[in-house]
């Protein structure tokens, strides 16, 4: 159970943020409705990652922390490009 108050998270992310996050759905369904809500990018394209940038990326990435430590394991420089591929 979280000790800390919801109060804080509903200022910083907007009571129909909350909104959609507090409905019964599955996470990742829920996560994409929220980036939308809030009008962020979903995708690389949207930030202005050009394609031909990707293997410049994926060199840059493949031994960072987060990608070593990713829920589902990225065990190699291909298998990374793929994903950014589909991010893009």
């Amino acid at each position: 159970m979280c000790s800390i108050s919801p109060s804080p998270f509903i200022h910083a992310l907007g009571l129909e943020a909350v909104r959609l996050l507090s409905r019964k759905k599955e996470a990742p369904d829920a996560v994409a409705e929220l980036v939308q809500a809030l009008g962020l990018p979903s995708r690389l394209s949207e930030l202005s990652v050009k394609p031909e940038s990707i293997d410049a990326i994926v060199a840059g990435a493949i031994d960072n922390l987060w990608v070593r430590t990713n829920p589902e394991p990225i065990n190699d420089a291909r298998q990374l490009h793929e994903l950014l591929i589909k991010a893009w």
